[in-house]
């Protein structure tokens, strides 16, 4: 809940028993989630998400600036890079499928017959890497049961048909 206050609880440990158990070697206590790129919001979900808007407005910009401002387009360009490769730092698989259709949307608004062609195969390309690289840096596959999330939207999506045969209108 995004306002309600905090609960702060306090634990007693005995210090022998973590030496004991082996809890403070090196390698004994690891992250339950993958490491991921952390922006000033302290949350990497919010930082994704700022990332997806300004690596799009950049590509929105280069877009534009491609045929009369060649220098700005490179510039605008290298800075829609790097903003992207931060975004696929914080390895938010919605926010990367977003950048990546929202990129189609506007190439395909921008362009002609033949770059819109070239850009479906490029998606297409881009897809098929990702899904390889979602699989290998995760142990997941695109869509995965054993995935906490992947169980949480299934469930999310039943209860809400379920809602919906209940209350038709």
């Amino acid at each position: 809940v995004r306002f309600a206050p905090f609960q702060y609880m306090t634990f007693m440990v005995d210090r022998s028993s973590i030496v004991t158990s082996g809890l403070l070697q090196p390698g004994a206590v690891v992250r339950g989630r993958p490491e991921r790129v952390f922006g000033t919001f302290d949350h990497y979900i919010v930082y994704a998400e700022l990332l997806l808007q300004l690596t799009l407005f950049t590509w929105g910009l280069t877009v534009a600036a491609h045929v009369s401002h060649k220098r700005v387009a490179v510039l605008l360009l290298l800075a829609c890079v790097a903003l992207a490769a931060a975004l696929a730092f914080t390895k938010t698989r919605s926010a990367l499928g977003a950048l990546l259709l929202s990129a189609l949307v506007i190439v395909w608004m921008a362009a002609g017959r033949r770059v819109r062609i070239a850009s479906l195969a490029l998606f297409g390309a881009i897809l098929i890497a990702a899904t390889l690289w979602v699989h290998h840096s995760r142990g997941l596959n695109w869509i995965d049961m054993r995935d906490p999330g992947t169980q949480y939207r299934v469930a999310v999506w039943k209860d809400g048909v379920r809602l919906a045969r209940q209350h038709p209108w």
